[in-house]
């Protein structure tokens, strides 16, 4: 097949001479041309421990028309590309790195972040009962929250046990309900059971988009402002998020650059994507150019004690480990963690119908990556672009301590 059209995308964080320039961007070239060329499986077959694939051919293999990659290298963006189209269709728009995708559950993580300016703000605590700030709508009190009660930290940890893992949006042609309505699980209009305390709070690590749905709402009855005015306004655009919105329906001005969703084999969402009233869990529509800024924005954080809009008490606690109990989980507040120590991993993976995304970052090592596709059903795909980045750039085994 044709050799792959490279296009680079280098923010480069400290100013090269002309000598130094050519011979920087031919090394980033060359890391890129890795990463396209390097694709594997996880688990390698006795005989075949040298199989590379190529990302098109995968691509083409999965029936996924688009794919998105941005790279975090020593603490910048190293390079960013897009692959592919829109659409099944090659007369499509090519993606880019402007082209939109919907994040799914690494809307989590940006809405907790959110959260956690109010607490910084002194508007909210991390560890009162919820319903002291909810106004429109309280969490049901029931024989799980008599002694341990649903708390801002819990619910970003997920350890506040509420119920609803996730939802499945609804399309353009059906009506839309309110956050209240999503969390009373309003029939025939909500297509998500209600969302309420299933275990004893603080014990046991349960995901639930429910509990996140509750923090959208807790957003908008401290500030008095639409989620996704606010969010725009304090979290998108002090991190540089230009790109990026919360807004549903998804604005004009937005669809225009964005891809449309896919099943298994290609098969596209009827209405090219569905609308997700629930913001804050499962809303974000972003490229991985504003999500690599996150992470880069986390890892300045961790390192720099005077940092705005989230300081570096609150960032470090994000990408803390939690506790139930006495033991530590793998779940910081929005982010989930792998590793200790210098190898620290903070993540989240993200699907919406017709979208896959990941965000993954190394807290002190300056390394990360972002991958977003218009595939649902493409996770080997996913996978196999995250061994060959690790391969390229040298990544510590997760496993590693």
């Amino acid at each position: 097949m044709k050799a792959l059209l490279l296009t680079l995308g280098i923010l480069m964080g400290n100013t090269l001479s002309a000598a130094e320039a050519p011979k920087a961007e031919e090394n980033v070239r060359t890391k890129q041309s890795s990463v396209e060329h390097g694709l594997r499986p996880k688990v390698l077959i006795a005989g075949n421990s040298n199989i590379r694939m190529n990302i098109l051919e995968r691509m083409e293999y999965y029936k996924v028309p688009g794919v998105s990659i941005a790279i975090v290298n020593d603490g910048r963006i190293e390079w960013i590309h897009g692959y592919g189209h829109i659409t099944t269709d090659p007369k499509s728009a090519s993606v880019d790195e402007h082209t939109l995708f919907q994040a799914g559950s690494i809307s989590k993580p940006i809405t907790a972040f959110g959260a956690l300016i109010l607490v910084q703000q002194g508007k909210i605590s991390l560890d009162d009962d919820i319903n002291l700030y909810l106004k429109r709508w309280k969490v049901p009190e029931n024989e799980f929250t008599k002694k341990e009660k649903v708390t801002l930290r819990r619910l970003l940890s997920h350890t506040a046990g509420t119920s609803v893992h996730g939802f499945s949006g609804y399309s353009a042609q059906t009506p839309i309900p309110t956050v209240v309505d999503i969390l009373e699980g309003k029939k025939p209009l909500v297509n998500s059971d209600p969302v309420r305390v299933m275990i004893k709070p603080e014990t046991e690590l349960k995901y639930s988009g429910g509990g996140t749905t509750i923090v959208q709402l807790l957003i908008e009855d401290i500030t008095g402002e639409h989620f996704d005015v606010w969010m725009q306004n304090n979290v998108l655009k002090p991190l540089g998020m230009s790109e990026s919105t919360f807004t549903q329906p998804l604005p004009p001005s937005y669809a225009l650059h964005a891809a449309y969703g896919h099943y298994l084999n290609g098969v596209a969402v009827e209405g090219q994507w569905h609308i997700y009233p629930e913001m804050g869990a499962a809303g974000l529509w972003t490229t991985p150019k504003d999500l690599a800024r996150f992470i880069v924005y986390i890892q300045s954080a961790f390192k720099d004690k005077q940092t705005q809009p989230l300081n570096h008490d609150y960032v470090k606690e994000m990408i803390t480990r939690q506790k139930i109990g006495d033991k530590e989980i793998d779940s910081g507040l929005g982010l989930f963690l792998e590793n200790h120590g210098a190898d620290l991993v903070f993540s989240h993976d993200g699907q919406d119908e017709g979208f896959i995304a990941r965000l993954s970052g190394y807290a002190f090592r300056g390394q990360g990556v972002v991958i977003m596709m218009n595939n649902d059903s493409a996770w080997p795909l996913l996978e196999e672009i995250t061994n060959s980045v690790a391969d390229t750039y040298h990544w510590r085994n997760k496993s590693s301590d």
